[in-house]
């Protein structure tokens, strides 16, 4: 996704810098120059991010699901933390070094220096792309206008035009609204004019559905990249995990995990197939619907959901694998392979019991 980007500064910062300010301008993120190595602790009130060796790394991480970034300065960084279970899961994705301001002699800062000319974000996700426009191949253009204020947020995002008109607004403007850029109490609040491009080639479409594709002209072969994980709910000794697809296909899902009470140390399998229904992604159209799908006994009635839950012991891993809805070859596999693990001891792979691909995640 190409962006155009204007910057309008309402008033010119002066003066010195607070620390804070000083520890953003220092770390250039849009150029990074190795990786790193970072660990992300989660305590009552706060996040501590450690990236060991490393004067300034971006470093990105999950906590229960959800993506986060934190710039590291000096190998650490601390951010505020709103407690939302006894045992946050987290998982660290990745630690970039970036280009360190404060080490380029043409760059270090004296106390009156200004803020960096272009003003960018240190975190903008992407904007979801809308299925319907996606199916359609429908592509456009959204222009927004937005003040990111001293601490680094965006407000009053509005949009400008758009092309075509409506398609991509709602997304953009959810977008735009979570990016974050460097905090600086002593500047004045700054108007900016983005324009965000909607190509299908740069979003989730490329990295799914053409595989997607792949995988049904080949049937027999799992389409495990379209499943997701949506929701988790942490219940202190049992953990559900809720999966839904990325995938306009249908999927049927076979799902093994350590069980808890009188199956602890086993493996316990389920399936949309138990519960009988496929999956098809939220708010797809066709959820609450029923289809026939060939099945052991010939034919059999299942009903399009958006989710299939998975539970499992806290501190374990669960597998899973995902067929496409008449793909009975791949099906047959899975069936037999979530048959043949449940109930056996939690110590035994369960790659080992399939010559299919499975998927795994914690």
């Amino acid at each position: 996704m190409l962006r155009r980007l204007t910057l309008l500064y309402s008033v010119a910062a002066c003066g010195l810098m607070s620390p804070s300010a000083f520890a953003e301008w220092r770390c250039d993120c849009t150029t990074i120059i190795d990786s790193c190595s970072a660990d992300v602790t989660v305590q009552e009130t706060f996040v501590e991010i450690t990236a060991p060796g490393a004067q300034c790394a971006r470093v990105d991480y999950f906590i229960d699901g959800m993506p986060f970034v934190s710039v590291a300065v000096d190998g650490g960084a601390r951010e505020n933390w709103i407690a939302r279970g006894a045992e946050p899961r987290v998982l660290v994705r990745g630690c970039q070094v970036c280009v360190d301001n404060a080490g380029l002699e043409t760059t270090a800062a004296p106390a009156s220096a200004e803020p960096p000319a272009e003003l960018a974000p240190l975190v903008a996700p992407e904007p979801a792309y809308p299925r319907e426009a996606q199916l359609s191949g429908i592509e456009g253009s959204v222009t927004v206008e937005f003040t990111v204020n001293p601490y680094g947020d965006t407000q009053d995002v509005t949009v400008v035009s758009s092309r075509p008109a409506g398609v991509f607004d709602l997304t953009a403007v959810s977008a735009v609204s979570r990016w974050r850029y460097p905090a600086d109490g002593e500047r004045e609040p700054v108007d900016v004019t983005e324009t965000l491009e909607f190509t299908i080639d740069d979003f989730l479409f490329d990295e799914v559905a053409r595989p997607q594709a792949q995988a049904a002209a080949a049937r027999g072969q799992p389409n495990n990249r379209c499943i997701r994980e949506n929701v988790t709910w942490n219940y202190g000794e049992m953990i559900e995990i809720g999966l839904i697809s990325a995938c306009s296909e249908p999927q049927a899902v076979f799902a093994c995990a350590p069980g808890t009470g009188s199956n602890a140390q086993r493996w316990v399998c389920s399936s949309t197939e138990d519960n009988g229904t496929v999956l098809v992604p939220p708010g797809d159209s066709r959820r609450g619907f029923d289809v026939v799908l060939p099945s052991q006994t010939g034919q059999s009635s299942f009903a399009y959901a958006e989710d299939f839950f998975v539970a499992r012991a806290p501190n374990s891993e669960y597998w899973w694998i995902a067929c496409a809805g008449d793909d009975t070859r791949c099906r047959d596999a899975a069936r037999q392979w979530s048959a043949a693990l449940d109930r056996q001891a939690a110590q035994m792979n369960p790659q080992l019991r399939t010559q299919l691909e499975v998927a795994r995640s914690y």
